[in-house]
Order: C-alpha cells, then structure tokens, then sequence
C-alpha cells in the first residue's frame, strides 16, 4: 500500500505547485499511517474463523477510527481547499486508492465468515462494511468536530456499532 502512494504521488507533480503545502503533509502522513492501519485490518480480518465475528469487526472498527482520527484533520485541511481536493482526487483516482479497499476488505471478511456458516446468508456484506466504516468516520468527525468529552469512548463506541449491526448471529 504504501508503494502504491509513494507512485502516485510521484507520478503526478502536484506537490511542486503553489498552495500544495496541506496535501503534501496529508500525504506525507497517509505514507506513515496508512500501513499500520493496513496492517491493524488484515490482523483483525485476515483469518475468518479465529475469535468471534463481533470480536473481529469490533477490532477492525477500532483500527479505523484510530487511524482516521490520526489522518482527517489533515484531510479536512485538503478538503478545504477545492484545488487540493481536485489534485487528491487525482492521486487517489491515479493510484486506485481510497477507503473502498478497507470495505472490501471487511465485505470479503464478512463473505468467508458466511462460508464458515457464522454470518447469516441474508446478510449484504457490502452494505454491513459501509455501515460500520462510514460510522467509524462520523465518529471522528464529530470527535475533531466537538470534542471529545460528550461521546463515549472509541472502544465503547465501536462495540456498540458492532452490537448493533445485524449479522443474523
């Protein structure tokens, strides 16, 4: 993954132009951060069948709100910016990077744990995966957004989603 970055980023001169400061250091910090968070994921989804399946997505739940909450106030400076946003993209688009691997890698998660008969077959893995990571990312936002102190804990809130998504468990 992260050679993956270090092409794009080289394969588009963006980050010589005026007023590319703040997606130089998103990507500088994506560069760093995201390979821990690669890692984190395929750890807590990369054998179906070992610990349950909350445990696993709760674990994987973690991991994403642990990284965003280390890469989105850098990425909401980029996104500020519709010019650093319209280059991103085109790193991004460039280097098919983007947060549909980590869905993916909870969709496919969910489908061998179907396999395994420990995920309901009504179960839309696809949608389950949008469900836990967008929520993960709104509970960044609202935590960079608001602070801290009036939403509970990441781990209790990850547990939380996890309970609540229906996985006909």
């Amino acid at each position: 993954m992260r050679r993956r970055i270090m092409e794009a980023v080289g394969a588009v001169p963006l980050l010589a132009q005026p007023g590319r400061a703040g997606l130089g250091v998103f990507l500088s910090l994506l560069q760093d951060r995201l390979p821990v968070y690669a890692a984190s994921m395929a750890e807590a989804l990369g054998r179906p069948g070992r610990r349950s399946v909350r445990e696993n997505l709760t674990l994987a739940a973690r991991a994403t709100v642990d990284f965003y909450g280390e890469v989105l106030p850098a990425q909401a400076a980029v996104l500020a910016s519709p010019e650093q946003t319209a280059g991103l993209r085109q790193l991004t688009r460039a280097g098919d990077l983007g947060p549909h691997h980590a869905e993916r890698m909870v969709a496919d998660y969910l489908e061998a744990e179907r396999r395994f008969g420990r995920v309901s077959p009504e179960v839309d893995a696809l949608a389950v995966a949008h469900l836990l990571l967008g929520g993960c990312l709104g509970y960044v936002f609202n935590a960079v957004l608001q602070g801290r102190e009036d939403l509970p804990g990441a781990a209790e809130y990850t547990a939380a989603m996890v309970r609540a998504l229906d996985l006909g468990l």
